[in-house]
């Protein structure tokens, strides 16, 4: 991770919510630091569901467009490793 967080054509997405996100609410496993990775960007996991199943392709596409990445080379991370 660390030969690749500040790279250009990398893109680093965090799945965790956003108090997690940005260490307002406490990690879920003791010991374990809050905040994210610098540079990494915030896509809830839920935001990526309709109920209990993914959204759809193009809705999908949508939400990561947002973002405007650069490169084409994705790193996702929950907070688990």
């Amino acid at each position: 991770m660390l030969a690749h967080y500040k790279a250009p054509e990398v893109s680093i997405f965090d799945a965790r919510s956003k108090g997690r996100f940005i260490g307002l609410v406490a990690e879920p496993r003791k010991g374990l630091n809050g905040g994210h990775i610098p540079h990494s960007k915030n896509l809830p996991f839920e935001d990526l569901l309709d109920g209990i199943y993914y959204k759809q392709v193009d809705e999908l596409k949508q939400q990561f467009d947002q973002f405007k990445t650069p490169g084409n080379e994705y790193i996702f991370s929950c907070g688990s490793g």
